[in-house]
């Protein structure tokens, strides 16, 4: 709904568990705001993650898991400079994570999900998740900082 992108002062969103279906508003990019945390996993939401959602370069925590989004996704979301968390497992993405968001989280340790079935090259993401057996740190004998969740 185009109104929500009007929610400037807003500072973090949680509509996990909702029932939501349909697509991202891109009006959610408007949300410059929001510096804290959005929440919409858990519910039944299709399609892309809109490329604005680049935007809200302040974000710490963006979940998307356990949707219907497909796609790709997209290089714009190294634009989010202060992500602590990124989780996008439990969904149908494909193809390769763009190598701008692996350097992204490379330099800020940041903790991330991802199906290790979905996206072809998950070496950049902290914990590869399968369904049903959780998730799991990748990163434990390499490099255990990366596995440590006090980064939120």
């Amino acid at each position: 709904h185009p109104s929500i992108g009007r929610m400037k002062g807003l500072q973090s969103l949680n509509l996990s568990g909702n029932l939501f279906f349909g697509t991202i508003p891109v009006e959610f990019g408007n949300l410059e705001g929001l510096t804290i945390l959005l929440d919409l996993s858990f519910n039944d939401l299709t399609g892309l993650i809109p490329n604005r959602i680049g935007e809200l370069t302040g974000l710490r925590r963006l979940l998307l898991n356990s949707n219907q989004l497909s796609g790709a996704l997209p290089v714009e979301l190294a634009a989010l400079e202060q992500i602590a968390e990124l989780r996008v497992d439990d969904n149908n993405f494909f193809g390769f994570v763009p190598g701008e968001l692996c350097a992204l989280y490379d330099t800020k340790k940041a903790l991330t999900f991802a199906d290790c079935d979905e996206l072809v090259l998950t070496s950049c993401f902290t914990n590869c998740c399968t369904d049903g057996l959780g998730c799991k740190c990748q990163h434990e004998k390499t490099d255990p900082f990366r596995c440590v969740f006090g980064l939120q």
